[in-house]
């Protein structure tokens, strides 16, 4: 096993999205309060081209209507009550306090993270019609965040990264992977390829796709790995037998725990 210290590190997926409404300010702050290493946002643009954190490219789970978010001004997406569903779907979890948890903007959740230390992974919602448009958006605002060198950028439209890279070369970038990625590409060496010839900095596969012989690749190449999304502790050992660097988790507190009883237990064996 290798060795474990801040390693792997614990990125939460969405913020504490178990227990606080997903890409909210409140999901951040909770994900901070645990002592998550990193966060994980979703970003896609209102139909004004203002960048907002939201995961769904509609409002189907929310409210049961079929409306686009690009469809939306920035102030109506503002206003969806992400915070009320929450509560809705998972009474257990409910906290009042949610009750007025909307969706923010990329803008107001970089000034709640201004004085975060850790990783913060932006992941673009977006299609080929409208890549660079996300991509010259999102880039514009984290290129003049003093948070820049914490940021990965990365995108399932693998086309995005170049725009991201043109906008601002400083930007980390990550090369996003899905269980459905198509067999012609899924080999190791394809994927490792695929990251290196976009100049990505690193790898975020879902976790079936992760193998021993990946990640050494990868690693070989000087790509780091991040894998999506575990919340079963029991990743942890598998994470550092494979040599990844990330994990992200919907559970931050759960994985993080379990880090701390395998550093205990190799200090003890030591």
């Amino acid at each position: 096993m290798g060795s474990v210290g801040n390693k792997p590190l614990v990125v939460a997926h969405r913020g504490a999205s178990h227990k606080a409404p997903e890409n909210t300010i409140e999901a951040f702050a909770l994900a901070i309060e645990e002592g998550a290493d990193g966060i994980e946002m979703d970003v896609r643009l209102a139909n004004d081209g203002t960048p907002v954190v939201f995961h769904d490219s509609g409002l189907k789970r929310f409210t049961g209507k079929d409306t686009r978010i690009d469809s939306l001004s920035v102030d109506a997406v503002r206003n969806i009550s992400v915070g009320k569903w929450f509560n809705n779907r998972y009474p257990r979890r409910a906290r009042h306090e949610f009750e007025s948890s909307c969706v923010p903007t990329l803008e107001e959740t970089l000034e709640f993270l201004s004085d975060y230390q850790g990783t913060i992974f932006v992941e673009l919602k977006c299609r080929p019609y409208d890549a660079e448009e996300t991509a010259v958006n999102v880039a514009s605002l984290l290129s003049e965040s003093p948070l820049l060198p914490q940021f990965i950028v990365k995108s399932f439209s693998l086309d995005a990264l170049p725009f991201l890279q043109r906008q601002c070369d400083e930007l980390k970038t990550a090369a996003l992977f899905a269980p459905k990625v198509m067999s012609v590409i899924r080999k190791e060496k394809r994927l490792v390829n695929i990251a290196t010839d976009l100049m990505a900095d690193s790898l975020s596969l879902h976790a079936s796709l992760a193998t021993k012989k990946l990640v050494k690749k990868a690693n070989r190449a000087g790509l780091d790995v991040a894998i999506w999304t575990v919340d079963n502790p029991r990743w942890l050992k598998r994470a550092l037998e494979l040599g990844i660097g990330t994990v992200i988790t919907n559970k931050p507190d759960g994985m993080l725990l379990r880090r701390r009883e395998l550093l205990h237990r190799n200090s003890i064996t030591a």
